[in-house]
């Protein structure tokens, strides 16, 4: 009787082993989805604001300024001038209101960014349990699914070792 005590101890030893590796893994799971789902903290989203700005300026230079000073050059103007007052900056451009936020985005980059920052800093309700910066976040992350990993390497092979020895866990 004492072996089957010390199989039945050992076989109990090896579900709780397997029981704390399973809710080690659910619990990172948890810290995982948290960290994805988590608002951004006010200088993540004001980086963010900013990348945009610059994104969109980028798009003016590279491909819309080219067709404004076509238009300058090439087009009457008094027509030129009606769409620059209509807020046209490629005059016959099928997508305009992406021009004009390109140009304003490179025309007019750093007040575009501190009106951002100023309208950041004054939104109301901004939630108070905002996540970790971006970086860390990423960091932390890279961090939990190596863990993951490794938990259901353990879980497999306490599995495995299971089913080869005929132990129902």
């Amino acid at each position: 009787m004492k072996n089957i005590n010390n199989i039945k101890k050992l076989v109990d030893d090896i579900r709780a082993e397997r029981q704390g590796f399973v809710i080690e893994r659910e619990r990172l799971m948890q810290r995982r989805e948290d960290l994805q789902n988590l608002p951004l903290n006010k200088d993540d989203m004001k980086s963010f604001l900013s990348n945009y700005v610059d994104l969109q300026g980028g798009f003016y230079m590279e491909r819309m300024q080219p067709l404004v000073l076509n238009g300058l050059l090439n087009t009457p103007w008094k027509v030129f001038s009606r769409n620059l007052q209509l807020g046209l900056f490629a005059p016959h451009h099928p997508d305009t209101d992406r021009v004009m936020a390109s140009a304003l985005s490179f025309l007019l980059a750093d007040q575009v960014k501190a009106g951002f920052c100023r309208l950041v800093d004054e939104l109301p309700g901004w939630p108070e349990e905002a996540g970790p910066p971006v970086a860390e976040r990423k960091e932390e992350i890279a961090a939990i699914d190596e863990k993951i990993i490794k938990l259901d390497g353990k879980i497999a092979a306490i599995d495995e070792q299971a089913v080869e020895l005929g132990i129902v866990l």
